[in-house]
């Protein structure tokens, strides 16, 4: 059983927008593989109920693939999306241990937006590629990790007028269009270095997070470059957080990130982000 906290501050235009989305899951063994179940509860415009399974299975001997699908889940896809906007659809991921030393990523999804209160806004393709390298194995790691992403998004229907009237002090009193909230078919390069992220808690398919007796630091730094039509923009990669026991077959974790509002061509700055996440394991 897990249960994950964040909150969770936009800021533009001297207007803020706050959430507090929670989310509760547990994983699931199953013969054939793994299955995770997971509803997230939050909204900074509106209250939406997401929910989420996923389905890991080994391949083969290095090999793990998962296949994903959501609906009404919290996007960070671009500014709008991250703030009145949710998600759905379904996604296939890949984790390949090519070395000892070199596990290769790919992901390919396919989405569908929709603001808060359940206007379609459009959808998108997405296909990512990436690569971690560690310098150092064993606590703590030291790793090099490089990502490639590519997002064809085309934008349709409307923006809802409750979503409007919420926004219009966050845009300086201008009206959002679809296309702001789905945004431009991007190309972005991504490459950090990590330290102890063998300890940090995700959903990726990669090997699970070992476990901790004691919290242990993590942290990773780095910068992100976007290309789209509307131009390029860097933007930085910054995580620092801790995992480990706290009452014995569980895990605590705790992380602050500060990531770009969306796209880095939107200039809207970065938002900085607490997020709390505890799983126990002694079922």
């Amino acid at each position: 059983m897990s249960l994950d906290m964040a909150r969770l501050r936009y800021s533009q235009n001297g207007a803020d927008l706050r959430d507090s989305p929670v989310k509760a899951g547990a994983n699931v063994a199953l013969s054939e593989g793994q299955l995770q179940v997971a509803a997230n509860y939050g909204g900074a415009v509106n209250a939406r109920l997401g929910v989420a399974l996923k389905f890991s299975r080994d391949l083969a001997p290095g090999v793990l693939a998962s296949l994903a699908v959501q609906s009404r889940e919290p996007s960070t896809d671009s500014s709008l999306l991250q703030v009145a906007g949710v998600q759905s659809g379904a996604s296939v991921q890949a984790s390949w241990q090519a070395a000892p030393d070199l596990r290769l990523e790919a992901l390919l999804g396919a989405k569908r937006y929709a603001t808060q209160h359940g206007t379609n806004l459009g959808q998108s393709i997405q296909a990512q590629a990436g690569a971690s390298y560690a310098l150092r194995r064993g606590y703590p790691d030291w790793t090099v990790n490089l990502q490639v992403q590519r997002v064809i998004a085309r934008a349709s229907g409307s923006v809802d007028s409750a979503t409007q009237q919420a926004l219009r002090p966050w845009l300086a009193g201008s009206n959002a269009t679809p296309q702001q909230f789905v945004g431009e078919p991007t190309t972005s390069i991504a490459a950090s270095l990590g330290y102890g992220l063998s300890q940090r808690a995700d959903d990726s398919p990669g090997p699970q997070s070992p476990y901790a007796r004691r919290l242990r630091p993590y942290g990773e730094l780095g910068v992100r470059v976007e290309r789209s039509s509307l131009g390029s923009g860097v933007s930085p990669v910054l995580r620092l957080g801790a995992r480990g026991a706290v009452l014995g077959p569980d895990q605590l974790s705790v992380e602050w990130e500060t990531k770009p509002a969306g796209t880095a061509t939107s200039q809207l700055g970065n938002n900085k982000e607490w997020k709390v996440f505890y799983e126990y394991m002694g079922f």
